[in-house]
């Protein structure tokens, strides 16, 4: 009995490895076309976030937990604030309320290109695109229904979760002022008129070059474990929007053109890939990025490091498996477009071969861009996604023939530990 145990321990360890050696194997066998494309010359570093305080909400401790990268400054403190180096802009529910002018400014963020989270009762915030509010809501839990499908994967399949308003008054949305929004979550509410079914709980919309997210709840006692998930998703999500935002205005490409966008880990985007999909519009493109929204990265993307000594290698895969293209990305980003007679639908991946400088925990992102884009432009979701194992590797077809080489020394080594078999039985 020992002997076949010691035999199954070696048998399990060697076909571990070869199930590794195959993709790896038939992978290797297909070359690089072309030339490597190189382009970009700015920063990966990106802009600011800066949060506004407020009473009822701290969205600042939902980034803290993230170690996200932030400023933190006073409602009054906004009318003199340089927007001009901030990315990302969070306001809490219960800010000072702001005038005119302060509205009028961060409508100008927002429409240049500016991410902006906004909470409950900072509604006011909304005033500019004609958003109407009452604070009816009633104090009490309810279940939120989740509406968007990355969400839906960033919460591991939930579609419903609970939701606590631990007080009165809470802003419920009346109108959108006829902007088309997505609706993220919806539930049905009780408020001081009575009960409203399938209300708007969270949304996000596009406003000019940018994008907002509003949400009726926030942090809060008594917040559940999915709210708390659901809000780190609205943080990165408020992140995430801000690069492709940049992206669009730096490269002065129409935002109904935004296809899709997807990002990891550099060191999962090495190990996986990166899936993005793409419909047949005639040429299409697709924008690379590496960015880093931690603490620890703040100051680590400078032009002079990143010129020096950061570089990042991604080979590109057609949606059936074969290496299209090899990309060296400059300063952090890089760009490839796709010609007509080569876009095929689907998802292409994105496999990072190397990297030096930039830390492991960095992001890369790759977005998607035709001119006939699936949905409206204000209804995509471009949001955080927690890792999964893929179906197969990067480079490796679908309906891959075993007859390969690859496979064929993989087979080989795979009956090797039965062809040792009698040694392990005869062994005294």
């Amino acid at each position: 009995m020992k002997r076949l145990t010691a035999f199954f321990r070696v048998f399990f360890v060697i076909s571990g490895l070869v199930s590794f050696g195959i993709g790896v194997s038939y992978a290797s066998e297909f070359k690089p076309t072309g030339h490597p494309v190189s382009i970009g010359q700015k920063s990966a570093g990106g802009k600011n976030a800066v949060v506004v305080r407020g009473d009822f909400d701290s969205i600042e401790s939902v980034l803290e937990k993230m170690n996200r990268a932030h400023s933190i400054i006073d409602g009054r403190e906004l009318e003199n604030y340089d927007l001009s180096e901030v990315s990302q802009l969070y306001i809490n529910c219960g800010s000072d309320t702001p005038h005119s002018g302060v509205l009028n400014k961060v409508k100008k963020f927002v429409e240049e290109g500016g991410s902006l989270y906004i909470s409950d009762w900072a509604h006011n915030y909304l005033e500019p695109w004609g958003f109407t509010f009452e604070d009816s809501g009633e104090e009490g839990f309810t279940t939120g229904y989740i509406k968007e499908n990355g969400l839906k994967k960033y919460l591991k399949g939930k579609d419903k979760i609970s939701i606590h308003y631990d007080l009165s008054s809470w802003s419920v949305i009346k109108s959108s002022g006829g902007h088309k929004c997505k609706p993220l979550i919806t539930g049905d509410v009780m408020t001081f008129g009575g009960p409203i079914q399938d209300a708007k709980l969270a949304i996000l919309f596009k406003a000019g070059n940018g994008t907002i997210l509003y949400t009726t709840f926030h942090t809060e006692e008594g917040m559940t474990k999915d709210a708390k998930d659901v809000l780190e998703f609205f943080a990165d999500t408020t992140a995430i929007n801000s690069i492709v935002n940049e992206e669009f205005v730096e490269n002065n490409i129409p935002p109904s053109h935004l296809v899709a966008s997807n990002s990891s880990s550099l060191s999962s985007a090495k190990n996986l890939g990166i899936p993005v999909k793409i419909v047949p519009s005639g040429v299409a493109k697709f924008f690379l990025r590496i960015y880093d929204f931690s603490e620890s990265a703040k100051n680590a993307f400078s032009e002079s490091a990143l010129m020096n000594s950061y570089s990042c290698t991604v080979d590109m895969y057609t949606p059936n498996g074969t290496l299209y293209r090899t990309l060296e990305l400059q300063n952090g980003k890089g760009a490839v477009e796709v010609p007509a007679n080569d876009n095929t639908p689907g998802e292409w991946s994105f496999k990072v071969q190397n990297f030096s400088g930039y830390s492991e925990k960095s992001n890369i992102m790759v977005i998607s861009t035709g001119v006939n884009a699936e949905e409206d432009p204000g209804l995509v979701i471009i949001g955080p996604a927690k890792p999964s194992t893929p179906e197969r590797s990067p480079g490796v077809p679908p309906s891959a023939d075993s007859s390969g080489s690859g496979c064929n020394a993989g087979f080989s080594l795979f009956i090797l530990p039965f062809l040792a078999l009698p040694l392990f039985l005869g062994r005294k």
